[in-house]
C-alpha cells in the first residue's frame, strides 16, 4: 500500500462542510461583536448568518418594468 495522500482540493473554503461551518461561524461572531458583544441569542446570530451569506451568493434579481406602479390621484 501506498502512504501517498490524495492532492489537495482547489475548492474555495465554503464548497466543504467544514469551509460553511467556518464561514457562518465567522460571520456570526461579527454580528455579535457588531452588538458590542453583549449577552444575547447564539443561535439567532448563527440564522442571521446563514441567512446574509445566502443573500450575498444568490444571484441578484433584476427588476423589470420599473418595479410597483405608484399610484396617481384622481381630480375632479
Amino acid at each position: 500500500m501506498s502512504s501517498r495522500k490524495a492532492p489537495a482540493s482547489k475548492s474555495t473554503p465554503a464548497a466543504s462542510p467544514d469551509g460553511y461551518h467556518a464561514l457562518v461561524a465567522e460571520r456570526a461572531y461579527f454580528i455579535w461583536m457588531g452588538r458590542n458583544a453583549p449577552s444575547g441569542d447564539p443561535e439567532a446570530d448563527w440564522l442571521e448568518a446563514e441567512r446574509q451569506l445566502r443573500s450575498e451568493a444568490a444571484p441578484a434579481k433584476k427588476r423589470v418594468g420599473g418595479g410597483p406602479k405608484k399610484r396617481v390621484k384622481k381630480s375632479e
